[in-house]
């Protein structure tokens, strides 16, 4: 399971996780924390074993800036869910930036990736979807200046 804190010492459930049981075989798990607190968010994995003893990882800090100065609102993306061969669109709020928006699959495998330059009432951007893209959850994250600016899950049919 996946737990975080926002001092370290306080720590809540917020991701169950179902194990592959006894392996042998490294085993790599992808979450996404989409509700962290404004700032500094504590994580750690907690490991349970069939017995019930469990053992932690180490605390990961991550800083999460909520709003950038010229920022209103968050974008809105649409259709979600949108089908393979069509094109997810971006309205983002007033920002007067460069943004990198970026599309993963659940495994974290980039598959598309495009720095946006914004000029003045050109606020909308569209994502084109491959009609070999499997179908499935993807996160869309636009990031400025390594700030997340959002990240949104879309479904691609």
């Amino acid at each position: 399971m996946v737990e975080r804190s926002i001092n370290g010492i306080d720590w809540k459930q917020i991701v169950m996780v179902k194990g592959a049981g006894t392996t042998y075989v490294p085993m790599e798990y992808l979450e996404a924390d989409m509700n962290p607190y404004e700032g500094i968010n504590y994580y750690r994995l907690k490991q349970v074993d069939f017995d019930g003893r469990y053992s932690y990882s180490q605390i990961v800090a991550v800083e999460f800036k909520k709003h950038l100065a010229n920022v209103s609102k968050d974008p809105v993306l649409f259709p979600n869910p949108v089908n393979a061969g069509e094109q997810l669109n971006i309205q983002f709020p007033s920002w007067h930036t460069e943004v990198l928006v970026v599309l993963r699959d659940m495994q974290g495998k980039e598959v598309f990736s495009k720095v946006i330059v914004f000029e003045e009432n050109n606020l909308l951007y569209a994502i084109p979807i491959d009609n070999d893209l499997p179908s499935g959850v993807y996160i869309v994250i636009a990031s400025s200046n390594r700030n997340v600016l959002f990240s949104k899950k879309v479904i691609i049919k």
